[in-house]
């Protein structure tokens, strides 16, 4: 629980790399120096934007992908939804269709008169 401890923790400055994980007495059975790679830190100099070298550039660009995928996922979540309330109300129509004004046929008014001379016949 002690290595998972560190492994979780917020600061980076206090948590464990990877190879001081790999070192750890938990994991010395895992551990094999022959396997190891390592490589040189990233280094974001070649970054031609300006924003993504500060914190808040990084936090705005973060923001803003995630702003978007919010967006994307709630037009989804809300189609389902109309969906799921549209088959609900064809199944308290006893399986008909609902008939919304925007999907009602237009009629005039000679065939509404037609239709109510039939019923008092």
């Amino acid at each position: 629980l002690e290595l998972l401890g560190v492994m979780l923790t917020m600061d980076p400055n206090h948590r464990y790399s990877a190879l001081q994980c790999l070192r750890h007495p938990y994991l010395k059975e895992l551990h094999r120096d022959e396997d190891e790679q390592t490589c040189p830190p990233f280094d974001l100099s070649f970054e031609f934007e300006k924003a993504i070298k500060t914190k808040f550039g990084v936090r705005h660009m973060m923001y803003t992908a995630l702003d978007q995928y919010h967006k994307k996922t709630w037009h989804k979540i809300k189609k389902k939804q109309k969906r799921r309330e549209q088959k609900e109300r064809e199944k308290a129509n006893g399986g008909h269709k609902s008939k919304d004004r925007k999907h009602r046929k237009h009629r005039s008014s000679k065939h509404k008169n037609r239709d109510k001379d039939k019923e008092h016949q």
